[in-house]
């Protein structure tokens, strides 16, 4: 029973149809599944932040050690999770507000 349910999930999300390529260069005209039609590009600017959040949070550098441009990077990091926060609060209160 417990197989046929993780078989069910994986033909859900398209696991079986994900395709090791051998080269990195080798583009799929179509892609199979939804899974493949995703196109993540990184953001080395905002890895970068993520990174130095990390270790400012476990200690590992401290707030002298940064130069400018991290000082900033940083600060926008923390001020975009921020905002991010606030318009979770705005959308839960308004949700409240509909309940009532």
């Amino acid at each position: 029973m417990l197989e046929k349910l993780i078989s069910f999930f994986k033909k859900l999300f398209g696991i079986n149809d994900v395709k090791r390529l051998a080269a990195a260069n080798i583009v799929l005209d179509e892609p199979n599944s939804f899974r493949e039609s995703i196109i993540i590009v990184p953001n080395p600017r905002k890895e970068i932040a993520e990174k130095l959040q990390r270790d400012y949070q476990q200690g590992i550098i401290e707030e002298e050690d940064l130069n400018d441009d991290e000082y900033n990077l940083l600060s926008n990091l923390y001020q975009s999770q921020i905002d991010s926060i606030k318009q979770e609060i705005d959308n839960y209160k308004m949700k409240i507000k509909n309940l009532k």
